[in-house]
Parts: C-alpha cells; structure tokens; sequence
C-alpha cells in the first residue's frame, strides 16, 4: 500500500475532526461559534478528498 499526498490530505482532516472534538469537550469553542461551522466544512472537504 503506497501513501500518497491524497492520503495525508484526508489524514489532517481526520486530524482536525480530533482537535475540535478536543476543543469542544475541554469548553474552549462552542458549536454555535461561526468559525466552528466554517472549520467543519473545511474538515470534511478535506475527509472527502481521501475517498476520491
């Protein structure tokens, strides 16, 4: 199995999902917060991208 760059794409949206669930358990963002919905739609362009 080779690792190609759209692997470690969808890698560092994986990465990000964590974080934020990180983010939002330790009370440091909110679900409400605007830059948490555009963020998540980042992530899962980026989730995305690896299934292509």
């Amino acid at each position: 199995m080779d690792y190609q760059w759209h692997d470690f794409i969808g890698n560092l949206g994986v990465a990000m999902i964590v974080i934020a669930y990180y983010l939002l358990q330790t009370e440091r963002t909110t679900s409400r917060a605007a830059a948490y919905f555009s963020a998540n739609a980042v992530r899962a362009c980026l989730v995305q991208q690896n299934k292509l």
